[in-house]
């Protein structure tokens, strides 16, 4: 997803959420079958990452937070039956996320600040962040974040994937269509992630061979308050 602006927004967007949302609007049907393709050639990852997810999962909602078109949501009900919500900022791709699973919910909102699409804390069991934070500089990630851990039960299940280099770095060459764009390394999502109250649990990275980049998968368990 894309990029359009060189200002970060206060949510910590690197571009105004409406700017963001409108450039994915225009590229929403392409990159739905750009990901059709992508997830065939990478069944194997995918298959990992989603059961990997499901494992540290107990019963309840699972909520994707950057959902797009509904691609890994639908690898999620294709595992077990679940109650399926998901969020983005562009309103179609959830129109595309809505026609792929009609019995999921779809709510439009920014991954930095989820009040008022999801309001109830402590509801759900797991929430997936997929390939979302580069968009964010270091505030916007601590804000993502923060509403993961308010929204998850205790024990819940974070799951982020990420492009890994140096920790807040911009990647060199992005599209085009992107301004800039952030890369995060593994110690220093860790050390964010506990300073929001999450342990790590597992965590993988996989050789992206047409972006020559690495992705990065790190699983997170929301501690319990100390009484």
């Amino acid at each position: 997803m894309a990029c359009a602006a060189p200002e970060c927004g206060a949510s910590g967007l690197s571009v105004a959420k409406e700017e963001l949302a409108q450039t994915y609007a225009k590229e929403a049907e392409g990159y739905e079958k750009i990901v059709d393709e992508d997830l065939k050639t990478k069944k194997e990852l995918y298959h990992k990452v989603v059961a990997t997810f499901l494992k540290g999962v107990d019963a309840g909602p699972v909520l994707d937070v950057s959902c797009g078109p509904g691609h890994v949501l639908e690898r999620v009900a294709a595992v077990e039956p679940r109650p399926l919500l998901g969020s983005d900022i562009c309103q179609e791709m959830l129109d595309l996320a809505s026609k792929r699973l009609p019995s999921a919910t779809f709510r439009r909102a920014d991954m930095t600040d989820l009040t008022q699409a999801f309001p109830e804390a402590a509801s759900i069991a797991g929430i997936m962040n997929m390939f979302a934070v580069h968009h964010v500089d270091e505030a916007g990630l601590q804000s993502a974040l923060a509403e993961a851990h308010r929204l998850l039960k205790v024990q819940g299940c974070l799951m982020v994937a990420f492009w890994e280099g140096g920790h807040g770095e911009l990647m060199e060459h992005v599209p085009k269509a992107w301004d800039k764009a952030y890369l995060w390394s593994f110690d220093g999502m860790k050390a964010l992630a506990d300073k929001a109250g999450f342990d790590a649990v597992v965590e993988f990275s996989e050789k992206d061979e047409d972006l020559e980049m690495n992705a990065g998968f790190l699983y997170f368990k929301k501690r319990a308050e100390a009484s």
